[in-house]
């Protein structure tokens, strides 16, 4: 098959997925009953080299000048021995951990 195809099926199959997975409030609640006392929340950056924007002002929205590079700045919850329970929408590099956490509703919802 071509790489095309290959691509097409590929992005079918996460839609697929992520239509599967819990939100945010579901994850609480079940931690809640499952008698979690805590949750670890932690942003991360998913390098990229094909994201590039410029703002109004002219900087380039995907650079983070934290990590000096491209990409993509994902928060992660995990349950209290560390398991990965909810991943947010990505969110442009140069937006800061607490504010992409802030624009989420991650922390409303905490």
């Amino acid at each position: 098959i071509s790489q095309a195809t290959a691509y097409r099926y590929l992005h079918e199959g996460i839609d697929v997925i992520a239509a599967h997975a819990p939100d945010l409030h579901e994850v609480l609640e079940r931690g809640i009953e499952s008698g979690w006392e805590h949750v670890c929340l932690d942003g991360t950056l998913i390098a990229s080299t094909r994201c590039r924007e410029r703002s109004e002002s002219g900087h380039d929205v995907w650079y983070s000048g934290k990590h000096r590079r491209h990409g993509g700045n994902v928060q992660v919850l995990t349950d209290p021995t560390g398991y990965p329970v909810w991943v947010s929408e990505v969110a442009p590099g140069s937006v800061h951990d607490l504010t992409a956490a802030r624009r989420g509703g991650i922390l409303g919802a905490l």
